[in-house]
């Protein structure tokens, strides 16, 4: 049985959704292995606190633009408070706050990887 044209409209737009959510997170992959080597000289003394409170507000800031729109919901809840939180102690980048800020950080990470992982899953099962 053939498949109406909205059918095979609501079908192409539902792939263009999945391909675009595949390129995001890998997009978000690549934007948190980039972080974790400013997190990594951070630590060593080899970057400012300030340079990395500005470093995580960018990287949660790119992600939280996108996610909404490829259904990356966690995604952009996480990088919603890791981006709120960097805006409201920019440049009073304490020990506290950067601990703080590093979990949000590390939380929004982690939902990258689930959602990456999720995907890849789904289409290993279709």
């Amino acid at each position: 049985m053939a498949s109406s044209p909205n059918e095979d409209k609501i079908r192409r737009l539902q792939q263009i959704v999945l391909r675009s959510k595949r390129i995001f997170l890998q997009d978000a992959v690549e934007r948190t292995v980039k972080l974790q080597g400013e997190i990594s000289e951070w630590s060593r003394g080899l970057l400012p606190a300030d340079s990395l409170g500005e470093s995580v507000y960018r990287y949660a800031h790119a992600l939280k633009g996108m996610a909404l729109t490829v259904g990356c919901k966690d995604i952009h809840r996480y990088s919603e408070q890791a981006d709120s939180y960097s805006i409201h102690h920019k440049g009073e980048w304490t020990e506290e706050r950067i601990a703080e800020l590093l979990k949000l950080a590390e939380l929004l990470a982690e939902q990258v990887r689930r959602d990456l992982e999720q995907l890849e899953g789904a289409a290993g099962t279709s």
